[in-house]
C-alpha cells in the first residue's frame, strides 16, 4: 500500500489551497464545446498500482485523460469532480499514457512533487478515478485542441494553462 502524503502534509506545502479549490459551472460554456463524440472511456481507479492494471492497448495509445474525485455519499446521485485535463500524443516511449501514469505515481507520498500534482495524487486516496479516452484516429494537433477545448469551458480546478475568460477564473499561484 502506498505512503500517500497525509492532508497537514498536504498543507506543509500549501496551506490556502487544500481541499478548497475554485469550481466553474458555468452552463454557457459548457455549451461552447463542440467536439466529435468521445470515444467511451476506459476508467480506473488511480493508484500506485494503475500502470500494472492498465490495460494493454491503453499503454501506447494517444489521446486524453482526466482525473476525478468520486465521493462515495451513502445517498443518490453518484457525485463526480472532474478536477484535471491532460493529453497524451504520439511520440516516443515518454508521451504514452503508460509513462505518464509512471510519473503520477512517483508523486504519491512525495512532498517535493508540484502542489497541484501532490494534490491530484494524494489528497483523495480510494476516491480518484482516471477516465481514459483513446483518439488513436486524432492528429496531435486535434488531441491537443480538444484538451484545449475540455479545460477552457470546463475549467477542472487543478489545471492552470487557460487562455481568455477561462483565465481570468482564478489564479492558482
Amino acid at each position: 500500500m502506498a505512503n500517500y502524503l497525509s492532508l497537514n502534509e498536504i498543507n506543509e506545502s500549501c496551506v490556502e489551497k487544500c481541499l478548497k479549490l475554485p469550481v466553474i459551472h458555468n452552463k454557457d460554456w459548457w455549451e461552447e464545446i463542440d467536439l466529435d463524440i468521445f470515444p467511451q472511456p476506459i476508467r480506473l481507479e488511480f493508484n500506485e498500482t494503475i500502470t500494472e492494471r492498465m490495460p494493454v492497448h491503453v499503454k501506447t495509445h494517444k489521446g486524453i485523460y482526466m482525473f476525478f474525485i468520486e465521493p462515495n455519499h451513502p445517498f443518490e446521485p453518484d457525485i463526480k469532480h472532474l478536477m484535471y485535463v491532460g493529453r497524451v500524443q504520439s511520440g516516443s516511449t515518454s508521451f504514452n499514457f503508460y509513462k505518464r501514469f509512471y510519473d503520477y505515481v512517483k508523486c504519491i507520498g512525495n512532498k517535493s512533487a508540484q502542489i497541484n500534482r501532490q494534490l491530484l495524487t494524494n489528497a483523495w486516496p480510494n476516491y480518484t478515478y482516471v477516465y481514459f479516452y483513446c483518439f488513436d484516429n486524432k492528429t496531435d494537433e486535434e488531441i491537443s485542441h480538444i484538451e484545449q477545448v475540455l479545460y477552457n469551458k470546463i475549467v477542472p480546478p487543478l489545471n492552470n494553462n487557460f487562455e481568455g475568460k477561462a483565465r481570468q477564473t482564478r489564479n492558482l499561484y
